[in-house]
């Protein structure tokens, strides 16, 4: 049976990265008793995927994991038994927020995404004028066919359009809200579109790098629907 697990990540545990959070999970998933299914060989290991891994220093509240089970044994606990096991397991700033059979031929989630919603908080200490005029630098980004911003690659800096990554854009109240590229058609970290804004001279005074929180509160597929859509709930 295929199971999608959402998840949120938050507090401490954005300092933890990728590989020691996949080892977390294999460890709360057999503890809690859940029937994953292993593959076969010399090595088996558990059958799980996650999507869009999590940039480190970076919380979630809407990450995803798919997970194969064992059909007869799976039917025997419910989505919430599960979700009550798995969470008796999480350290503090780990939730698992739902847990859904999917249909087999469902893509998995690493291969479904497509984009991310991100919420970017700055400082208070942020001057006032602040998000003013970060509100009317995205207007004038927003409007542009194309803009090219540097980053630094294996085999030195390298161009690339940021414009085409981002479906969305806003700012209020010292906030910053997104919804851009992810996945492996197109991939823009939240990152690289702060520093583009930070190095604008309207900006650059306010040293907004320093001191922000980056959420990423929620993944979608190319037709811009939540990766917990998908299934339903054990009964």
């Amino acid at each position: 049976m295929k199971i999608r697990i959402k998840f949120s990540k938050e507090g401490t545990l954005r300092f933890v990265g990728h590989l020691d959070i996949m080892r977390y999970f294999q460890k709360a998933v057999r503890r809690a008793g859940i029937p994953i299914r292993y593959s076969e060989g010399y090595s088996p290991h558990q059958i799980m995927s996650f999507a869009a891994p999590l940039g480190m220093c970076v919380t979630g509240t809407g990450e995803y994991m798919d997970i194969e089970t064992k059909d007869e044994e799976q039917l025997l606990l419910s989505s919430a038994e599960c979700m009550r096991r798995l969470n008796a397991e999480m350290a503090e700033g780990m939730k698992i927020l739902s847990y859904r059979q999917i249909p087999k031929e469902t893509e998995n989630a690493m291969a479904s995404v497509f984009s991310a919603d991100y919420r970017v908080e700055f400082s208070d200490e942020t001057d006032s004028r602040f998000t003013e005029i970060l509100s009317g630098e995205i207007e004038k980004f927003m409007k542009e066919d194309s803009v090219t911003a540097v980053k630094e690659g294996k085999n030195g800096p390298k161009e690339f359009d940021i414009r085409s990554m981002v479906h969305e854009l806003k700012a209020e109240d010292r906030t910053m809200t997104m919804n851009i590229s992810q996945g492996s058609t197109a991939n823009l970290k939240p990152q690289a579109l702060i520093a583009y804004f930070s190095e604008l001279e309207s900006l650059r005074d306010f040293k907004i790098m320093s001191g922000i929180r980056i959420i990423r509160t929620e993944l979608y597929d190319i037709n811009h629907k939540r990766l917990d859509e998908y299934g339903e709930e054990i009964s």
